[in-house]
């Protein structure tokens, strides 16, 4: 298992790597019983043994019955849950990180999808983007270096806020552009104590 269940509907939902591949796979929380599984992504042979991808926590999202699954090889799978069969894939480049850590030697400190109306964010550990992607049919919304931030907080108002080492900056849902008045800087007892350390 790559990361915690995702609890809907009396089934538990978890992403897991089965014999170099990765599935979203159903159980039932009462018996553990394997309900059903769905393959997601191939793992390619130079990523068997990356320790980033079993260490990020990857979980699925949900939204408008439909499962927004993380996979840590380069890619994002959308399953629907009616019928159990993958909408949209949608790939990314993928990196080798610095370091062993999440948060530390330039990675996201949290993989999971968030989902907000129609949009979707993913902050992948093994790429150096944020990507905003459409739930329905994956589409490529725009996409942002990651600098120094460490994880995506929140979405409110259509506005993402994204939390940095030195700054908190509000990033508009619709254009990928950073929101007037922002990047606002922390005070100087909370820098760089909301990001892992980089060694």
């Amino acid at each position: 298992f790559l990361g915690p269940p995702l609890p809907l509907d009396g089934q538990l939902y978890v992403i897991a790597e089965i014999a170099d591949a990765i599935y979203l796979v159903a159980f039932s929380p009462r018996t553990g019983e394997l309900l059903w599984s769905q393959q997601l992504a191939l793992i390619p042979p130079d990523r068997r043994d990356s320790t980033i991808r079993r260490i990020s926590g990857i979980s699925p999202s949900c939204a408008a019955g439909i499962l927004i699954c993380p996979t840590g090889v380069g890619a994002v799978v959308a399953v629907d849950l009616s019928t159990r069969c993958l909408l949209w894939a949608y790939e990314y480049p993928a990196t080798r990180p610095a370091g062993g850590m999440i948060g530390a030697g330039g990675t996201w400190a949290d993989s999971c999808a968030v989902i907000s109306g129609r949009h979707i964010l993913i902050t992948p550990a093994e790429a150096p983007q944020m990507h905003c992607l459409d739930l329905l049919d994956g589409r490529y919304r725009w996409s942002l270096d990651r600098g120094n931030w460490a994880f995506l907080a929140c979405v409110d108002r259509d506005v993402a806020l994204v939390v940095g080492d030195r700054q908190l900056t509000a990033i508009e849902l619709d254009t990928g552009s950073v929101a007037a008045g922002w990047p606002l800087l922390l005070p100087e007892g909370l820098r760089n104590t909301l990001t892992w350390p980089s060694s």
